[in-house]
């Protein structure tokens, strides 16, 4: 169970008079259902897995049109099954490939049906530093120097297939 500020419906349209002030993202009108899959009591991230297959499952119960994984996790028939529930219902789900140092497509982006995601950088070509490559990965999008809001306030910058994956999805 997570606790349910967790999983309250947030709306990102800018700041300040007007909205105008701020990153205003890709998508301005969407809402967004966040569900966590690292929790603060499980430091080791051993539940990663097990709580992923529930937020695939909370979201497609919850009205979810995409679901974006900007994770990666372990594979398994619990994570294939909620993938297939997902895509059966008709939410298409966006997963970011793994970084490097990893060698292949990590889990879930390596499921099939899954929109998996890998990385370009400001020139627009691939981000060989940061992301794996391979035959399953369907799209790349901006993964290096990706202007992201800071906790607290203001805003940094990352680098990441998880910002590729957000901006696909």
């Amino acid at each position: 169970h997570l606790p349910v500020d967790l999983v309250q419906y947030i709306e990102r349209h800018g700041h300040g008079a007007g909205g105008v002030d701020g990153v205003l993202g890709v998508a301005p009108k969407a809402r967004i259902l966040p569900y966590a899959i690292y929790a603060p009591d499980d430091p080791d991230h051993m539940q990663v897995g097990t709580r992923m297959v529930a937020g695939i499952r909370w979201a497609v119960d919850h009205g979810a049109q995409v679901i974006c994984i900007a994770s990666g996790g372990g594979g398994g028939t619990g994570l294939e099954a909620a993938v297939k529930y997902a895509l059966g219902k008709g939410v298409p789900i966006v997963a970011a490939v793994a970084n490097l140092p990893a060698v292949n497509i990590g889990f879930p982006a390596a499921l099939p049906g899954i929109i998996s995601v890998s990385s370009v950088d400001e020139q627009g070509e691939f981000a060989a530093t940061l992301s794996v490559s391979g035959d399953g990965i369907w799209f790349a999008a901006p993964g290096t120097n990706v202007i992201v809001p800071k906790a607290g306030s203001g805003y940094t910058t990352v680098n990441g297939n998880s910002a590729a994956a957000a901006l696909t999805a």
